[in-house]
């Protein structure tokens, strides 16, 4: 096979920054998957309700995933993914506002 010229090199390396670049933004997209959006803030604003707490959006969240994982044997397998997915997220976006 022949050696790429420049102009072929040139195509692939913008061909390669397109779709890093393209990606890098959504990324996330893959990781849930379609008619699972919500479902674990649903599961947490329930449990806020039921438990007499504020629903407080994100930080509500995070202390329902930290409840489920230290009660694993009252969740189904599915909920506690979501809840250490849950708090992944939560640690990479406190990263990112550092």
């Amino acid at each position: 096979m022949a050696e790429p010229n420049r102009y072929q090199k040139a195509a692939r390396k913008a061909m390669d920054q397109e779709i890093g670049e393209s990606e890098k933004d959504n990324w996330i997209q893959g990781a849930v998957r379609p008619g699972k959006e919500g479902q674990f803030t649903a599961k947490a604003k329930k449990w806020a309700e039921d438990t007499g707490k504020d629903f407080k959006g994100s930080p509500t969240v995070q202390e329902y995933a930290k409840h489920v994982l230290a009660n694993k044997g009252d969740f189904d397998e599915e909920t506690i993914d979501q809840a250490q997915f849950a708090l992944n997220m939560g640690k990479m976006a406190k990263e990112k506002d550092e």
